[in-house]
């Protein structure tokens, strides 16, 4: 989204009338984080990545401190800007309240889970509960209003933990990978695709909620169909084969993703669909799904592609 709809929610309702709000700081009138009667000190870094696996220990933390989910993307700088400034508040804040980046081209799971329209968004969670604060970009100064506000009703409640202050602003401190995924990553890296897809199956075993495993066998699956084969040679064929030629048509496919071509990709398997029924269009169905999970949920082409399959099928 790219205007600040003025979203923000009214968090009174969560505040004491009979308490005080925290002194003002600077940046708008943000309260400074070293004040007289911190609480408790928050396991953690001021600045950590947003992953399902670490989603229960921030609920955890909220009950001791806000914890500010900003979700970005790498198709919204405005995403990116907006993290920064938050984590610099926190810090500034003296860590009173701890900032998760969930990047939603990684994790497309969020903007269901999180009820997101759009991104940049922000949603707190305080006592374990959430409360969506703004999608797109406040104006200048009105981030560090609506995170004083936050303070100030969190403070009310007694949510006045801290969390370590460390590092100089920049990237952030991203927790132990979950079991499985960085063995998994780095036998992609060296193009060991058997141990890819042991370990990635191994993940999907103990946890069959884990999309980041479910992606990583479509794209293991991708990559050994394509192992060994002529990529030039495969777009020669299926360009130039008839859209009825389900098995030729299902390999181009595959290489306009290697290729990077990802929206001729789509619009050639959706015309696929059209022209073939039965466990043919049902198998041109299930890779264009697949082929779905490796680009990305919320990619506006997988989107896009989504529809068009839709309205091909039904």
């Amino acid at each position: 989204m790219s205007e600040f709809p003025g979203g923000v929610v009214d968090l009174g309702a969560l505040a004491s009338a009979t308490q005080k709000t925290p002194a003002s700081g600077r940046n708008g009138g943000m309260a400074p984080g070293a004040a007289d009667g911190a609480g408790p000190s928050v396991p953690g870094s001021v600045d950590v990545e947003l992953t399902p696996a670490i989603v229960q220990t921030l609920a955890e933390n909220s009950t001791r401190l806000p914890v500010l989910c900003v979700f970005v993307s790498a198709r919204s700088p405005q995403s990116a800007k907006i993290a920064k400034e938050l984590v610099a508040l926190a810090r500034e804040s003296g860590g009173r309240f701890q900032v998760a980046r969930g990047d939603v081209d990684t994790h497309p799971e969020f903007v269901q889970a999180f009820g997101l329209r759009g991104v940049p968004a922000v949603v707190a969670m305080l006592q374990g509960q959430l409360a969506p604060l703004f999608e797109g970009a406040p104006v200048d100064g009105e981030l560090a209003r609506i995170v004083n506000q936050v303070l100030a009703a969190a403070a009310q409640n007694g949510l006045t933990g801290t969390v370590a202050v460390d590092g100089d602003g920049g990237e952030p401190a991203e927790p132990p990978l979950p079991p499985h995924h960085g063995e998994a990553q780095a036998a992609l890296d060296a193009g060991d695709l058997a141990t890819a897809r042991a370990e990635f199956e191994a993940a999907l075993r103990e946890n069959p909620g884990d999309s980041f495993a479910s992606t990583g066998i479509a794209q293991v699956s991708m990559l050994e169909r394509l192992s060994g084969a002529s990529i030039p040679a495969l777009l020669s064929a299926g360009e130039n084969a008839p859209l009825g030629d389900v098995e030729a048509q299902l390999d181009y496919a595959d290489a306009l993703v290697a290729v990077g071509n990802v929206d001729g990709c789509f619009a050639r398997l959706v015309d696929v669909v059209k022209a073939t029924s039965g466990d043919e269009r049902e198998a041109v169905r299930v890779r264009l799904v697949e082929l779905f999970d490796i680009v990305g949920g919320t990619d506006p082409r997988v989107m896009e592609a989504r529809r068009a399959l839709a309205s091909a099928l039904f």
